[in-house]
């Protein structure tokens, strides 16, 4: 049994450990999973749920649960699935206990609100020699959790470390794909929930399904021309990680970015939208956070920019549609 760290203890985290220590090529992988609270990694470890973020998967006893930074020597592979505004301190205090050798695989989406980098990039602030890997596409914790079949990217800047993560994996109900695309791997599973915020609002607002396509098309060409001013390629924004994930994101109520932007649609205050979630809404910090990559490449996200004025409070959601519609003709390519 080899052994595998996991950072973060909420929904997706725990539904990670749980497919890698169920599944594996010689069986079931040891895994270590790392959380803030010692009441609730003790009750993981003598219950086998974890009751805050995913209470009704029975958790593989190959999972032990733990607080301590020090279990996670030894371990050649580092999940990190802590949000993203939170990462760069996770980090800083993890590096002195990943191994030099361990690969880092970041299920991580969003971008730093403050420096607008994506989330590989702060982790190498601190773990450079390392090798680092995204990991992203459509999935739901709950049915990741419970073993339904799912696809997702694995995306390194070599093919080997992606493709090494990609056979812990093996034998599992959890399907990757290998890439090397980072940056467009990256910004597309950040932008999904700006996304997913908008065709919440639309629905929202009793907008009707035509008006959440139009979403999730046009909002699909705003942000792979970012991406791709940045250095991604455009296949990344047609794949798992792109379209896969906006698709899932923007038409189901289990994504807490669609549910913010359904709530905020029907209106609610940003506050009461996101008293009763229990996991972040990554889609808000992100909205604003786009807006200063858009500035910084000379790019137009119309889509990202009315989201991030109605979370801003800068516009009302019929101000922000309407500015949408009143917009000059063009030619769609």
């Amino acid at each position: 049994m080899s052994q595998i760290a996991i950072i973060g203890g909420g929904a997706w985290g725990t539904a990670l450990a749980q497919v890698l220590a169920k599944g594996g090529p010689v069986g079931g992988h040891r895994v270590v999973l790392w959380l803030r609270q010692p009441t609730l990694a003790a009750h993981i470890n003598t219950h086998r749920i974890n009751t805050t973020y995913l209470p009704h998967v029975t958790l593989s006893p190959n999972i032990l649960a733990t607080t301590d930074w020090h279990d996670l020597a030894g371990c050649h592979t580092v999940f990190m699935t802590v949000p993203t505004q939170h990462v760069r301190g996770v980090a800083q205090h993890a590096a002195g206990f990943i191994a030099p050798q361990a690969r880092v695989v970041l299920g991580i989406k969003g971008i730093e609100r403050e420096t607008g980098k994506l989330p590989h990039d702060v982790v190498a602030d601190y773990l450079s020699g390392r090798a680092l890997v995204l990991l992203a596409g459509p999935s739901f914790a709950g049915d990741v959790g419970v073993g339904l079949p799912t696809a997702l990217t694995l995306a390194a800047g070599e093919i080997s470390h992606a493709d090494a993560v990609a056979h812990l994996f093996q034998n599992t109900t959890l399907r990757p794909y290998t890439a090397t695309d980072m940056v467009g791997v990256a910004l597309a599973g950040a932008m999904k929930n700006v996304l997913a915020i908008a065709a919440g609002m639309a629905m929202g607002l009793g907008l009707g399904d035509s008006a959440r396509a139009a979403i999730i098309t046009r909002g699909l060409a705003e942000i792979t021309r970012l991406g791709m001013a940045m250095g991604g390629q455009a296949s990344s924004f047609m794949g798992l990680a792109g379209l896969g994930d906006v698709v899932l994101t923007c038409t189901s109520e289990q994504s807490r970015n669609y549910v913010l932007g359904l709530r905020l649609g029907q209106g609610k205050s940003l506050s009461d939208a996101t008293a009763t979630s229990k996991g972040v809404t990554e889609g808000v910090p992100t909205a604003t956070a786009a807006l200063g990559l858009a500035q910084q490449w000379g790019v137009d996200l119309p889509i990202t920019a009315a989201v991030a004025a109605v979370l801003t409070h800068q516009t009302s959601i019929s101000a922000a549609l309407q500015g949408l519609l009143s917009r000059p003709l063009r030619s769609e390519g």
